[in-house]
C-alpha cells in the first residue's frame, strides 16, 4: 500500500493537530517511501534528501537526517566497514545530524505526478528555548558559543551527550519558519517549495478575515462578534506586516538586507516577534515607501481593548476595507493567486 492509498484510506485528513496522529502518519510517510524524501523551508533552504527516522516529545519532534549510531557501536568492535567509516567521516563524524521543529499542525495534499506531500505549520522556536530543551533531555551542561554555526536563516548546534555521541541539530531562526517534505519521485526545486509554502503561509494569515467576512451582512450595531472581529484584523494585520518584511529579506538574501535601510526592522521583527506594535511596523512600512493610515492603527488599538468605546458596524467595515488596501500595497497578490475581490465586502 502506498502513502497516497492510505491517506486514502484513514479519510484523506487536510490537516492533522494532535502530536501523536502527527507522529504516526510521519512514520507511515517515511516507512512508505523508505525515507526518500526532500525537506525545504520557507526560506529557500534545503535540508536533507532522507529521512530516517522521527522523535517526538510533546510538540517537539526531531527529523533525523543521519542515524550513525550503529556504526558508532559496531566500530568499538572494530566491526564496522570502511565504507561505514568514510561515510561518518563525510558528514562530520557527527552520530546523529537532525532538525528540531515546534510542529503546530500539518497539513496534507497530492500534486499529481509527485505524489503527496506534508507541509509543517511550526510554532516559533527561539535558539534560547531549543538550547534549554537539548541540554534537558541530553543531560550536558559545558557549551559554549564556539559550537553554534550561524547561517542566515538557521542555527546548527553543536554538543556530545552523556553517552559521548555527537549530535548536529538544526534550528530555523525565522519566526514564521513552515517547511514542506515531499517525496523524490519527481523532485522540484526549492524555488517551488518556497512558492508554495508562502501562498500557504499569506493564505493562513488572511483566512479568519475571510470568514469574518462571510458573516458580514448579517451583522447589527449591537452585535458582540463585531469588536472580536476588529481584534482578528488587527491580529491578521500584524501578520501581514511581519510576513513581508520576512519574504522582502529572503527575496534579496538575508547577507544583503542587513545593508538596507530597514535592515533594523528585520532585526527587531526577529527578537521581539511576538512584541512589535503596530505602531513600530508603521515606521518601517514608511522606509518602503508604504503609507500605514495612523487613523487606522488608532481604530484598531481602541476597539482590540477594553477602552470604553463600542465600535459599530460602520467602523467594522471600514477596517476591513483598509485590511484590504494594505493587503494590496505589501503583496503581488497575482502572484499568489489571491483575489482580492473575494475578500472585499460588497453591500449591496
Amino acid at each position: 500500500m502506498s502513502i497516497e492509498e492510505y491517506w486514502i484510506q484513514i479519510g484523506k485528513p487536510k490537516t492533522i493537530y494532535d502530536p501523536q496522529q502527527i507522529e504516526m502518519f510521519l512514520n507511515k510517510f517515511i516507512s512508505k517511501t523508505n525515507g526518500n524524501l526532500n525537506l525545504d523551508t520557507i526560506h529557500n533552504n534545503e535540508f536533507s534528501d532522507n529521512i530516517v527516522r522521527i522523535e517526538r516529545d510533546g510538540s517537539l519532534f526531531k527529523l533525523y537526517w543521519k542515524d550513525y549510531k550503529k556504526i558508532f557501536d559496531k566500530q568499538k568492535i572494530d566491526s564496522a566497514t570502511e565504507n561505514e567509516i568514510e561515510e561518518v567521516i563525510i558528514n562530520g563524524r557527527f552520530t546523529f545530524i537532525y532538525y528540531l521543529m515546534d510542529i503546530h499542525k500539518i497539513s496534507i495534499d497530492i500534486w499529481p505526478e509527485r505524489g503527496l506531500y506534508v507541509i509543517f505549520h511550526c510554532n516559533y522556536l527561539p535558539q534560547k528555548t531549543a538550547m534549554k530543551y537539548l541540554k534537558k533531555i541530553f543531560l550536558f551542561e559545558n557549551f559554549d558559543s564556539e559550537n553554534i554555526e550561524i547561517k542566515e536563516t538557521r542555527r546548527r548546534i553543536f554538543f556530545c551527550d552523556n553517552n559521548n555521541y555527537k549530535h548536529e541539530c538544526v534550528i530555523d531562526i525565522l519566526p514564521i519558519s513552515n517547511s514542506i517534505l515531499f517525496q523524490k519521485i519527481k523532485p522540484w526545486n526549492t524555488g517551488t517549495s518556497q512558492a508554495i509554502l508562502k501562498l500557504t503561509t499569506l493564505t493562513e494569515i488572511i483566512n479568519p478575515i475571510y470568514k469574518n467576512k462571510q458573516q458580514f451582512s448579517k451583522l447589527t450595531d449591537d452585535d458582540d462578534k463585531i469588536r472580536s472581529m476588529i481584534s482578528d484584523l488587527r491580529y491578521s494585520l500584524e501578520g501581514l506586516i511581519k510576513f513581508y518584511f520576512i519574504t522582502k529579506a529572503i527575496e534579496i538574501g538575508m547577507d544583503e538586507a542587513n545593508s538596507v535601510s530597514w535592515n533594523s526592522v528585520i532585526t527587531d521583527i526577529i527578537i521581539k516577534f511576538g512584541y512589535n506594535m503596530l505602531s513600530d511596523l508603521k515606521r518601517g512600512l514608511n522606509l518602503m515607501g508604504i503609507n500605514l493610515e495612523q487613523s487606522f492603527i488608532k481604530d484598531l488599538n481602541t476597539y482590540s481593548h477594553y477602552s470604553g468605546c463600542f465600535p459599530t458596524k460602520t467602523t467594522l467595515l471600514e477596517c476591513h476595507e483598509k485590511y484590504c488596501n494594505t493587503l494590496e500595497d505589501l503583496f503581488d497578490l497575482s502572484e499568489y493567486k489571491i483575489k482580492i475581490d473575494l475578500l472585499r465586502y460588497n453591500n449591496e
